[in-house]
């Protein structure tokens, strides 16, 4: 059931912004939106991976400080399909695979180290961390992007704006389908 969620919150979310690009692309923020989607969809479709059996956690087990570096979510093929995600969505919306790969990369890191973070200060998997699980993935491109791509603050405002309301509105499906209990959220 899990996985089959993960699909369809891969693939929808997918179909309504296509749509979006072709009839609202000159209306702002859709065009700003639509550039960064490749690193919303990264750690969005990351769960995809549990159809493998037995996931590889990145960390390997390793301890720091006498807590583990990551955890079991944060695996290889997690963070491989979210970065393949990011690809082919940045082909497929901006005809720009690089785009894709780089926000891709950065979201996944962003997302890593929210664990690596959440993990040093005690928190278990899918304890809640202020507004860090909700903005985690937009750190690395947001600054890309600020540097080499000349986006503004206001740009960056809209963007968190975005990302809120996005993951206020998965959870609530989320809650609605027994995917996620109210202490996850």
């Amino acid at each position: 059931m899990r996985t089959k969620l993960a699909v369809l919150t891969a693939i929808l979310p997918l179909l309504v912004l296509i749509v979006a690009k072709h009839y609202f692309f000159n209306v702002y923020p859709v065009p700003l939106i639509i550039e960064f989607i490749p690193a919303y969809y990264a750690p969005l479709c990351a769960p995809v991976s549990r159809l493998v059996k037995k996931p590889h956690p990145i960390d390997r087990g390793i301890m720091f400080r006498d807590k583990r570096l990551l955890g079991d979510g944060k695996t290889i093929e997690g963070t491989l399909v979210g970065i393949f995600a990011a690809v082919i969505v940045g082909y497929i919306l901006l005809n720009d695979w690089l785009l894709g790969l780089t926000f891709g990369i950065g979201a996944m890191l962003g997302d890593i180290l929210n664990s690596f973070i959440k993990r040093q200060i005690g928190l278990k998997r899918g304890e809640h961390f202020l507004f860090f699980d909700e903005l985690n993935f937009l750190f690395f491109p947001v600054l890309y992007a600020y540097f080499f791509l000349t986006i503004t603050i206001v740009d960056i405002i809209v963007l968190v704006m975005f990302a809120l309301a996005l993951h206020f509105i998965f959870d609530r499906i989320a809650l609605s389908l027994n995917v996620k209990n109210k202490k996850e959220i």
